[in-house]
C-alpha cells in the first residue's frame, strides 16, 4: 500500500478501497479489494484512464463499484470481479458553466424510502451541493438533492468554498454524513432537512485557488 483513501464494503466483507499510488508505476492511483481472507488484489490502476484525484467509492449492491474522480468531473464503474473500467457518468474535461459535475468529491450509496430503485441510488459531494445520483439503463441521472424546496435547488447548501469528504450514510434514520474541513456534518434527508454541524473546529485555512479548506 501506498497512501490508503476512501473504502467501501460489500455484503461478503470483501473491501475495497482507493490506493494513491497504482501499480503500473506511473504515479497513479489505483482500486485495490481485499477479501476476507485478507488476500490483496488491484482491479484498476493507473491504465484505466481516471485521474490521480479519485476522491470517492461506493459498493453499488451488486458486481459494480462507483468511484468519483474530481480532476475529470466524471463518475467511473469499476467490476468487481474483473476490473473493468468504464466512464458511468462523464461529459468531457471540466467545465464550470456546461458540466453537471464541477469537481466530485466523494460518493455513498444510499436507499431512500421515497425510491423505487432503492439500490440504485447515491450521494455526490460536488460544487457545495449534495446530488443524488442514479444509474440506469436509460442514461444516468443527477440531479441537486441537498437544499430542494417543491424540487427546486435552492442553493448552496454546504459551507461556502468548501469542498465535502468521507460521505457516510445512517439508513435507520435516513441521515447522510460528511466531513467539510475540520468539522463533522449531517443531512437529514427524510423528511428533507437542513445541515447541522455536530463536531469540529472552525479553525481553518483557504487554498489559494479558492476550491477546499483545510483544516489546521
Amino acid at each position: 500500500f501506498h497512501q490508503l483513501g476512501p473504502i467501501t464494503v460489500d455484503d461478503d466483507g470483501n473491501r475495497y478501497f482507493i490506493d494513491g499510488l497504482g501499480t503500473d508505476g506511473s504515479g497513479a492511483t489505483a482500486i485495490r479489494k481485499i477479501d476476507p481472507l485478507g488476500q490483496v488484489r488491484t482491479l484498476a490502476d493507473g491504465s484505466a484512464g481516471f485521474s490521480l484525484a479519485l476522491t470517492g467509492i461506493a459498493w453499488g449492491g451488486g458486481k459494480l463499484l462507483y468511484v468519483t474522480d474530481q480532476l475529470n468531473c466524471s463518475i467511473w464503474s469499476v467490476d468487481i470481479d474483473t476490473g473493468e473500467t468504464k466512464a458511468a457518468f462523464s461529459e468531457g474535461p471540466c467545465l464550470a458553466s456546461t458540466t453537471t459535475l464541477k469537481g466530485p468529491t466523494g460518493i455513498v450509496r444510499v436507499q431512500l424510502t421515497d425510491s423505487a430503485a432503492k439500490s440504485a441510488d447515491f450521494f455526490v459531494a460536488d460544487d457545495q451541493v449534495i446530488k443524488r445520483y442514479r444509474p440506469g439503463a436509460s442514461g444516468p441521472q443527477i440531479t441537486a438533492q441537498c437544499g430542494l424546496k417543491d424540487g427546486v435547488a435552492e442553493g448552496p447548501c454546504l459551507a461556502t468554498n468548501m469542498a465535502a469528504f468521507d460521505l457516510s450514510w445512517d439508513q435507520s434514520t435516513q441521515t447522510l454524513y460528511f466531513r467539510q474541513g475540520p468539522g463533522i456534518y449531517r443531512y437529514e434527508v427524510s423528511p428533507l432537512g437542513p445541515v447541522s454541524k455536530i463536531a469540529g473546529a472552525e479553525a481553518t485555512l483557504k487554498r489559494a485557488d479558492d476550491r477546499a479548506l483545510i483544516a489546521l
